[in-house]
């Protein structure tokens, strides 16, 4: 489980000199709100950490930083 998380997070790591406290859980939300393309678990596939934790979809990540989506008209 460490392993998967440090493959996860070195390649931020080279972004930045020195991880700050606010670039933290900005990597933390992205991390758990991006899904998963390729997973051994048919399950898991198109969905993201917290939609599996949770069982339920979320709503755009823009919209969960109180953004407004921009709608296109049909």
């Amino acid at each position: 489980m460490v392993e998967n998380l440090n493959s996860r997070l070195s390649k931020y790591f080279f972004l930045r000199q020195e991880i700050g406290h606010g670039f933290l859980p900005l990597l933390r939300f992205y991390l758990n709100h991006s899904k998963f393309l390729n997973s051994e678990k048919e399950e898991r596939r198109g969905k993201t950490p917290a939609e599996i934790l949770h069982g339920e979809e979320h709503p755009p990540w823009l919209e969960m930083l109180e953004y407004q989506s921009f709608k296109q008209a049909a």
